[in-house]
């Protein structure tokens, strides 16, 4: 099995005592793991070019901050893409990601960014 080292973003909802507002919160965490299943698609698309889906699967060797918020979790970063996460499976003392499309949405580097 090949070796991984990068980041998982988990998308927080924090809310703000003063004003009763929930905020979204990107946080970073970087974890060491195995890639046990890779694997690649490609999906047609209404676009011009079809889109890349991955099937891969990565097992983290998981924290406490990663066991309290598995369900947060939205993406990972994989040979220097960020990915969606599409599926969870918590198994101590992993937590095995499930990859899907490239991550679009909300992200640290974006954060920092905007």
């Amino acid at each position: 099995m090949a070796r991984f080292h990068g980041k998982v973003g988990f998308l927080i909802y924090t809310d703000d005592q003063t004003t009763g507002i929930a905020e979204e919160q990107v946080v970073e965490k970087t974890f060491f793991g195995t890639v046990q299943e890779h694997s690649r698609r490609w999906q047609s698309s209404d676009m011009v070019t079809d889109d890349l889906q991955l099937g891969n699967r990565i097992a983290i060797t998981a924290n406490d901050f990663a066991y309290q918020h598995a369900s947060a979790i939205c993406y990972c970063e994989w040979m220097g893409q960020l990915w969606k996460v599409t599926g969870i499976q918590v198994k101590r003392p992993e937590i095995i990601l499930t990859l899907g499309g490239v991550h679009n949405g909300k992200s640290r580097q974006a954060c920092s960014a905007g």
